[in-house]
């Protein structure tokens, strides 16, 4: 009797098991495929802040090589620690653009952007979405547990939710992302429920 229990355990355990790496493996496929979502996509700036820096971009990028990443995310890197939160993001995007992939990159965009958010006193949905999908890009792609952690922290920061619990990158941004203005019909979904910024 007590054999049989033990062997039924063992079954129901391996089964679980298996289940649940099923569903990882699945969530991983999701995941990947919005992370290659993202790489494709260009950076969405507001036409009011496309106007806005077209004309800085002469002036600013001025003796900065604008074909080499490295530079652009050095000057942006630069510009932020000296609180020029508009020209560290017209370099740190030009410096994506480039190399999409580049973890630091995306790391001073979002801090840029963080610190953006952190001075209106009314948050910009365009702004604020664009940071959340940077620092989850960062939490999906960290090369080491470190990032991934600090990239957690500023999306529970952020929007009072955190992407450990969440499978999948939909579901996660589904619950976080603000509605923007002139979005598609699927916009009142993802504000069902108030996405709280500390």
């Amino acid at each position: 009797m007590t054999r049989n229990t033990i062997n039924i355990s063992l079954l129901f355990v391996l089964c679980m098991s298996l289940l649940i790496c099923t569903r990882v493996a699945q969530a991983e496929e999701e995941g990947a495929d919005w992370v290659k979502a993202l790489k494709s996509t260009e950076l969405e700036p507001n036409e009011q802040e496309t106007k806005k820096t077209a004309s800085k971009d002469a002036e600013d990028t001025n003796g900065i090589d604008v074909r080499n990443p490295s530079e652009l995310r050095t000057h942006a890197s630069s510009y932020l620690k000296d609180g020029d939160v508009e020209n560290a993001i017209i370099l740190v995007e030009k410096a994506i653009e480039l190399q999409p992939e580049d973890t630091d990159g995306r790391q001073i965009y979002a801090d840029a952007l963080e610190q953006k958010l952190k001075a209106q006193t009314e948050r910009d949905p365009h702004t604020f979405n664009q940071c959340i999908k940077q620092w989850y890009f960062l939490f999906k792609n960290a090369e080491y547990p470190e990032m991934a952690n600090l990239a957690a922290k500023h999306l529970k920061d952020l929007s009072g939710k955190s992407p450990y619990i969440w499978p999948t990158a939909k579901m996660y941004l589904t619950r976080v992302l603000m509605s923007e203005q002139g979005a598609t019909e699927s916009a009142p979904q993802i504000s069902e429920e108030p996405v709280q910024i500390h």
